[in-house]
């Protein structure tokens, strides 16, 4: 078993196969990134499936609609939905859509650790 910090290097590789199943079905990338630990004093890997294409959003909205988020993510995932529904209703392009832009402004600044309203 190896080990670095507190992350079993060998645990992590074993979800390769589940990583790479939930890219496959979102339409996403793959990769490793490194994150910093819980003490900040070194980084540990990590997943990270991104999505770039609109069938893989459509696929998370799907998703998340049936199978809701909890806390904070659920109001992070309301906002992020509506960013997507201004960009795919094409409201956000500047000739008519400054309303659309500063609303993703708006929307980009209440999210994750920037979240100062839970209602």
């Amino acid at each position: 078993m190896i080990r670095r910090g507190r992350v079993n290097i060998d645990l992590f590789e074993r979800y390769r196969s589940i990583m790479q199943f939930i890219s496959i079905f979102l339409l996403a990338k793959l990769k490793i990134i490194n994150t910093p630990t819980y003490d900040r004093l070194n980084t540990q890997p990590s997943w990270r499936v991104k999505n770039t294409s609109k069938a893989g959003a459509e696929i998370i909205i799907d998703y998340f609609n049936k199978y809701p988020l909890f806390s904070s993510k659920y109001l992070d995932y309301l906002f992020w939905n509506e960013t997507h529904n201004i960009i795919k209703n094409k409201q956000h392009y500047i000739k008519n859509g400054i309303e659309g832009l500063n609303r993703i402004e708006y929307l980009k600044n209440n999210m994750n650790n920037k979240r100062v309203n839970f209602n």
